[in-house]
């Protein structure tokens, strides 16, 4: 989202490959990029330090659940990512 001088940031991914897990970002003002990574230590050192919000398991329960679910989504779709992959690869060679 922009603000009103016209800069903004944008969320480019992150880095999975060195298992470090940064987030790297495209930061934009005044028409020039720039690109950061955000390292991930200061991240999951705030992770270990931080208290629940709340310990209800009602609450907590349907969340873990929720959670659960949306993991079997994406390794399903990963699934079929990396089939339509394997047929875009044998289409290309």
């Amino acid at each position: 989202m922009a603000d009103t001088d016209g800069s903004y940031a944008v969320l480019v991914g992150l880095d999975w490959a060195d298992q470090k897990h940064d987030l790297h970002c495209l930061f934009v003002q005044d028409g020039k990029q720039q690109h950061v990574v955000l390292p991930s230590a200061p991240r999951l050192q705030l992770l270990a330090t931080s208290r629940p919000l709340t310990t209800d398991r009602a609450v907590v329960e349907p969340c873990v659940l929720r959670v659960h679910q949306l993991v079997a989504e994406i390794r399903a779709l990963n699934k079929a990512i990396k089939n339509f992959d394997k047929s875009i690869g044998c289409v290309l060679d």
